[in-house]
This record gives structure tokens, sequence and C-alpha cells, in this order.
């Protein structure tokens, strides 16, 4: 994800306005590096690298913020920040909203304005499908060897970050795509026949940077052309 919501109610948070100022700075920018993974922490060998910190400071600021209730242990033992899913949702697609609204006036559809804001979140939400389940960064092994292929600089965060912008497309259709069709889509062998696509379209450079599949490869997978999904 290229962004993420960071809430104005975070003023008035305890535990996060408590925190030393080292340690609220490393709580910022791991909200920035697990937005690539969905809300998921990678490595401390990951941050160490992307916070040109020690593994050791990395698993120290980790270890801090489990303590401070600012990351959670899921079941399966990855680390998530704290209520990601809960302020990360999902909205809708502004492309595919902005659509509607044309399409909405040309028919002459009359529309009554929401009320309040709420009501426009709420109508948001409805419309929007859940994420389908997303793997840890190291299990997309079949993808990141097609890009590696082209770019030997690619690594397995990229692989989780280009999934979920495949998640996010997939969430944002309308109407939804069925779970079973969605968890597909951002299966590694999809996104690996996905990549090679994309570098094998004629006209389009061979080796283009690991930049632009984020933009082709979730038009492959939506678009199905080849049966992906």
């Amino acid at each position: 994800m290229e962004w993420f919501r960071f809430h104005t109610r975070t003023l008035d948070c305890r535990k996060v306005q408590s925190l030393p100022p080292s340690l609220f700075k490393a709580w910022v920018n791991l909200l920035c590096i697990s937005s690539l993974g969905g809300g998921v922490i990678p490595s401390s060998k990951e941050i160490a690298f992307r916070l040109r910190c020690s593994v050791g400071q990395a698993d120290e600021w980790i270890a801090e913020l489990v303590a401070r209730l600012l990351i959670d242990k899921t079941e399966s033992n990855q680390l998530v920040m704290h209520d990601w899913n809960e302020h990360q949702y999902v909205s809708d697609d502004v492309t595919a909203r902005v659509r509607k609204h044309r399409a909405k006036r040309v028919r002459n559809v009359s529309v009554t304005p929401p009320d309040t804001d709420t009501d426009t979140e709420q109508k948001q939400t409805t419309t929007t499908a859940p994420l389908p389940p997303l793997k840890t960064q190291h299990e997309y092994p079949e993808t990141l060897a097609v890009i590696r292929e082209n770019d030997r600089a690619a690594d397995p965060m990229f692989c989780l970050r280009l999934a979920h912008t495949v998640a996010q497309r997939v969430a944002s259709q309308d109407p939804p795509w069925p779970n079973e069709k969605a968890a597909r889509a951002v299966s590694d062998r999809i996104l690996a026949l996905a990549c090679r696509e994309s570098y094998a379209t004629p006209g389009r450079k061979k080796n283009h940077g690991t930049g632009l599949l984020l933009t082709t490869v979730p038009n492959i997978v939506i678009g199905g052309k080849t049966n992906y999904a």
C-alpha cells in the first residue's frame, strides 16, 4: 500500500503519547513498513535494513511495543500492528466510485445526499468486500523467482506489497468476488503467471521496473484474460 490512515485521535491516545520520542519514531516507521504487508511486521533483519539500525535494536523496539500493546501477536505467531484492520479498512475504489456517479447523472437518477459523514462511510464499507487472506512475505517464491529474472534486486517484501495491491483491487470490484476466487487471485501461482505476462507483453521493455508491476499485474488478474482467477 502506498499510504495508510493516520488518525488525528492519535493525539489523545495515552498509549501512543506516553512513548519516549525514539520509540514513537520507531512506531511510526513500523506503521509505514507494515503497511506494505497489510499490517504484518516483517523480520527484524528486514526492519533493520529499512530503518538503518541493528537487528538487536529492531528486536528491542518490537519487544517494547508488544509490551505497550501497540503490536499484537496472532495465533499463528505473526506480529501485526495493533488493530490494523480496524483502522486501515479498505475504501471502495475511487475510480469506480466516480464512474458510478457519472453513470447515475447520465440516467438522471436523483440521489438524496446522506445526512451525516457516518452514513457515507457506512455506504462505502458495505459496498467493499474484505481483503482476501494474504501469505507472509516469504510465501511467494514462484512470484519472486519470476521478478528476479528481470530485477535481481527484488525482495520478498515487494511480493507481499504486490499481493496486497491485487487484494485491494479485488476487494473493490462490483460485485465483490467470491472468497475462493479472491483467494486464488492473490496466490503465489496466479501472481507469478501475471508477472510473467506483464514482462512478456508486446511493446513493453522486458526488464521494466518492479514499480510498473503494481499497475499491470492487478489489471491482468482482474481482466482474467488467461483465466487466472
